[in-house]
């Protein structure tokens, strides 16, 4: 995917607390549906989400935006969950 993005603006400037939220979710194997159902989105609104996603890291799919985002330093280890506590938070 050709990058879009500006590069005078940091990937941090770039990313909202929704971006944030789903690159979390992303990382805890959460599926489009799942997405928006915990931040309350339409389907069609995550995917535009994602879009923009992989435009501000210039990733080709969903796993190359959650490397790039823990590459950048936006998200963490201990945001990411165990297989265990996965079930219990998306089944939640």
């Amino acid at each position: 995917m050709q990058s879009h993005r500006n590069p005078l603006i940091s990937i941090e400037d770039e990313l909202t607390h929704e971006h944030r939220e789903i690159i979390r979710l992303l990382a805890n194997g959460a599926r489009n549906n799942e997405i928006a159902r915990v931040l309350n989105l339409t389907v069609s609104q995550v995917r535009t989400r994602m879009h923009h996603l992989m435009i501000i890291f210039d990733a080709h799919d969903r796993a190359h935006v959650v490397a790039e985002a823990a590459r950048a330093g936006i998200l963490r280890m201990d945001e990411v969950l165990t297989v265990d506590e996965q079930r219990g938070e998306l089944i939640a």
